[in-house]
């Protein structure tokens, strides 16, 4: 295996890497708002019953 041809590998497996980091990151920003909405409305209807559920 010549030099080249490990550079080229590294850098498509860099590539890849990169790719699935920006895709994750995505998701992780396009489900984290609802999720952190959820969080509160659940606190909201919740909190009249049990005001420890703010705690855990």
């Amino acid at each position: 295996m010549g030099k080249k041809e490990k550079m080229k590998t590294t850098e498509a497996f860099d590539l890849t890497m990169k790719t699935q980091y920006v895709i994750f990151k995505s998701i992780f920003f396009l489900v984290e708002p609802f999720r952190s909405t959820n969080k509160i409305i659940l606190m909201h209807k919740t909190n009249r019953k049990w005001p420890w559920i703010n705690y855990v």
